[in-house]
């Protein structure tokens, strides 16, 4: 380590004037001088001296230590109660707001934006109906639960890693695109998703689960799907999965001009897996697409009603659907039949 050094030497070489302030050390006698300026000699220095020095600065530090406690007393500690409650009231201010985003306002952040959604659970506090403005959310396992409405009319949607968990009914109406990627649908009480008078419908990777919970036998006729595609230009469903959809069927696709419905699987769903569906059943329907390369197993075998024993396929159509293509699809355990309807072309299906 550097030290700092004085001037120093024997006493008989001690300058007879040093710069004020400046030190001297007599190596051979011990003593310190210190310096008094030109014409005066350097004055020597006596542990007394220093002894007082210290005493008047300790004298000082102390008053001035004094004043500080006496002027500041307490501060500390009021300082730390301030801190801690303006911490409750940043915890407070951002509950309220989670609230009030989860509820009304949770709306207006989903309007013409993206809403990147933490990992949290968002519960609706009423239906969400939003207007002609276009819906993206980009989650992170993200929840969006209760029993209302998430209803989007002319917008375009993306969304993509979100649990919807427990709604009434997902449905998206006049949307130019509807794309949905990675997420799930489950314990929807009515259905899944809707999807009426789309352009496009991309519904790739998600999973539904228990759709449908409080559709009975009596009350399926217009309920219970996991999918409900009405009057869509293209629908594509790929990778997904389907258990335990009550009602009429996993996915009902009605009046499309094109559908493409690929390796997904279904397993014990109440009814069917896949129907085609149109406006008047049994009439010669020139509508396009294939289901191919999906796996079916154990359609109605959840269902203890014997009422619906009859139309229990794995996949149905009510029409001469010629546009059709089954091919490579794989149905097992269907309480009535794997494949029931007219369809194009019906080859490896096992």
């Amino acid at each position: 380590m550097d030290s700092i050094r004085i001037k120093r030497g024997a006493k008989a070489h001690l300058p007879s004037e040093l710069p004020l302030g400046e030190l001297a050390f007599c190596t051979d006698t011990r003593e310190l001088f210190v310096g008094m300026g030109e014409d005066t000699k350097p004055k020597p220095v006596t542990n007394t001296e220093i002894t007082e020095h210290l005493a008047e600065w300790k004298g000082k530090y102390q008053e001035v230590s004094d004043q500080f406690q006496t002027k500041y007393e307490g501060l500390e500690e009021e300082y730390a109660t301030r801190l801690t409650e303006v911490s409750s009231q940043l915890d407070n201010m951002r509950s309220d707001f989670i609230s009030y985003d989860k509820s009304k306002s949770f709306t207006d952040n989903l309007k013409n934006t993206y809403l990147k959604m933490l990992n949290e659970t968002y519960t609706l506090k009423g239906d969400i109906n939003i207007n002609s403005n276009n819906v993206n959310i980009l989650g992170n396992a993200s929840k969006i639960v209760g029993n209302y409405n998430f209803i989007v009319n002319n917008g375009d949607v993306y969304i993509e890693n979100v649990i919807f968990d427990g709604l009434d009914c997902i449905n998206f109406t006049g949307s130019k695109n509807v794309i949905l990627r990675n997420c799930k649908i489950i314990n929807n009480t009515k259905f899944g998703v809707i999807c009426s008078e789309c352009d496009n419908v991309y519904i790739v990777n998600c999973s539904f689960i228990d759709n449908g919970k409080n559709v009975t036998f009596e009350n399926s006729s217009g309920a219970g799907f996991s999918i409900l595609a009405n009057k869509v230009k293209t629908l594509k469903v790929n990778n997904c999965y389907f258990e335990g959809t009550r009602g009429q069927t996993s996915i009902r696709v009605k009046e499309v001009a094109y559908s493409e419905i690929r390796f997904n699987k279904f397993n014990d769903n109440f009814f069917r897996a896949i129907e085609y569906s149109a406006l008047d059943g049994g009439v010669d329907y020139d509508y396009k697409g294939d289901a191919s390369h999906n796996y079916i197993i154990d359609c109605g075998k959840r269902n203890n009603n014997t009422k619906w024993d009859e139309g229990t396929n794995g996949i149905f159509g009510n029409a001469c659907l010629f546009g059709v293509d089954l091919i490579g699809n794989t149905i097992i355990n269907s309480r009535e039949n794997g494949i029931e309807g007219r369809f194009r072309y019906v080859r490896d299906n096992y």
